[in-house]
C-alpha cells in the first residue's frame, strides 16, 4: 500500500508538471501567433537563448518591415572591405537564424557583455545582451524593441517546452505503470493472504478433528483397559 501511495504521489506530481507545461505552451502559442500570411522580419527570425534582447535592440522597428517584395528587407551582398567588428565582440549573425536578406545587417552588429566605448566603423552597431544599443554615429538607446524581445523570448521558451514535453509525458506514463504495478502487487498480496487465511482455517479445523479423534481413542483405550481388568479378575 505504501508503494502504491508513493507511486500515486509521484504520478500526481508528474501529471501536474505535464499539465503545467502544456498549459504554458498553449498560452505561448496564442501569444506569439502571427497574422496569416505575415512576412515581416520578426515572424521569420529566431535568436539564440540570451540574444533575444540584443536582436530586438539592434533592429528595433525594422523587425516589423517585410522581407522581400518591393519594400522592406531586400538584402545586400557583403563586400570584401566590410569592416571587422571590434575586438572581443561576437557577430549577432552567428546567434540569429534569419532570412538571407538580413545577413549583412546582422553581420555588422557587434554583441558585447558591456559597452566600454569600443570604436565602431561606419554602419556598425554595438549591442549588449541586455538590450543597450550604440550606433557608429553616436546614437544610443536602451530598452528598444521590448515587445519584439518578449516575442523572441516566448518563442525560445516555447521551443524549450516542446523539447521537454516528451519526457514529461513519459514520466506520467511511467508513474501510471508504477501505480498499476503496485495495485497488481496489492491484489496478489491480498490473494495470497486470503489463501493463507483459508489454509490456516483448514489447519485449525484439522487440528480440532485430530484432537477429537485423539480424545475418542483415549476414551476407547481406557474402556479396553477397564474390560481387561475385569477379565483378569
Amino acid at each position: 500500500v505504501a508503494r502504491r501511495d508513493e507511486a500515486e504521489r509521484q504520478g500526481a506530481m508528474a501529471q501536474a508538471d505535464y499539465s503545467a507545461l502544456g498549459g504554458e505552451a498553449r498560452a505561448l502559442m496564442k501569444a506569439v501567433e502571427g497574422k496569416a500570411g505575415s512576412n515581416r522580419a520578426l515572424d521569420r527570425v529566431r535568436a539564440a537563448k540570451g540574444f533575444e534582447r540584443a536582436l530586438a535592440a539592434a533592429l528595433g522597428d525594422d523587425l516589423d518591415a517585410p522581407v522581400g517584395g518591393d519594400r522592406g528587407w531586400l538584402g545586400a551582398d557583403a563586400l570584401v572591405d566590410d569592416p571587422a567588428l571590434p575586438a572581443g565582440a561576437v557577430s549577432l549573425a552567428d546567434h540569429v537564424d534569419a532570412p538571407a536578406e538580413l545577413s549583412r545587417r546582422l553581420s555588422q552588429v557587434a554583441v558585447v557583455e558591456t559597452d566600454t566605448g569600443q570604436a565602431l566603423a561606419v554602419g556598425q552597431r554595438l549591442v549588449t545582451r541586455d538590450g543597450r544599443l550604440r550606433r557608429w554615429d553616436g546614437f544610443v538607446s536602451e530598452g528598444e524593441g521590448a515587445a519584439a524581445a518578449e516575442r523572441l523570448e516566448r518563442l525560445n521558451r516555447l521551443a524549450e517546452i516542446e523539447t521537454q514535453l516528451p519526457a514529461a509525458k513519459a514520466a506520467v506514463e511511467l508513474a501510471r505503470d508504477a501505480v498499476a504495478q503496485a495495485a497488481e502487487a496489492i491484489t496478489v498480496a491480498r490473494t495470497a493472504a486470503d489463501s493463507a487465511r483459508q489454509a490456516l482455517a483448514n489447519a485449525e479445523q484439522a487440528i480440532r478433528t485430530a484432537q477429537r479423534d485423539e480424545d475418542q481413542a483415549v476414551t476407547a483405550l481406557e474402556r479396553l483397559q477397564s474390560r481387561r481388568a475385569e477379565f483378569a479378575e
